[in-house]
Parts: C-alpha cells; sequence; structure tokens
C-alpha cells in the first residue's frame, strides 16, 4: 500500500471511531458530549493520531490496536487548544 492510501485508510479509520465515541442518544450528558463530537469532528488532517497509528504499525503492532489511544491523544490535544484559545480570548 503506497503512502497516501495508508493515509486515508488511517484518517477514515480515526474518523469512524471519533463518530462512534460521541454520541448524545439517551445519555445524561447528551448535550456535553454533542458538543464534544462536535469540536472532536471539524475535521482536520489527523496528523498526530495518524503517527500514532503508523508508529505502532512500524514497531511491530497491528495499528487497529492503537486506534484507541491514537484518538484519545487527538482528543487531549484537541482539548488543550481549544482551552488555550479561551484563554487567550479572555485575556485580550
Amino acid at each position: 500500500m503506497d503512502y497516501q492510501q495508508q493515509y486515508s485508510a488511517y484518517q477514515q479509520a480515526i474518523e469512524t471511531y471519533l463518530d462512534g465515541i460521541f454520541t448524545a442518544e439517551g445519555k445524561p450528558y447528551g448535550r456535553l458530549q454533542e458538543s464534544i463530537r462536535y469540536s472532536l469532528l471539524a475535521g482536520g488532517k489527523r496528523i498526530r493520531p495518524v503517527l500514532t497509528l503508523e508508529f505502532a504499525r512500524l514497531g511491530g503492532i497491528d495499528w487497529h490496536l492503537a486506534l484507541p489511544y491514537a484518538c484519545a491523544l487527538e482528543d487531549l490535544v484537541d482539548e488543550i487548544i481549544d482551552r488555550l484559545e479561551a484563554l487567550g480570548e479572555a485575556l485580550e
């Protein structure tokens, strides 16, 4: 598989996984999860989780097993960036 095909496969797997995590239907914190989902699924290149999956593959691990960790990393970094932006706006 060439670079672009592998990158696309990783991106699709990441988007599908993230889409399945935050479903607000019938959950007590549905509105909160919906706002997290909106922010997280806003798109992007997803370079951090893609690199996580590729390093797992290069290390001899099935990259599918690293998918939850890659998505957790993306969620964490997305949250940090959102907080820093909010802090910057508050300081202006």
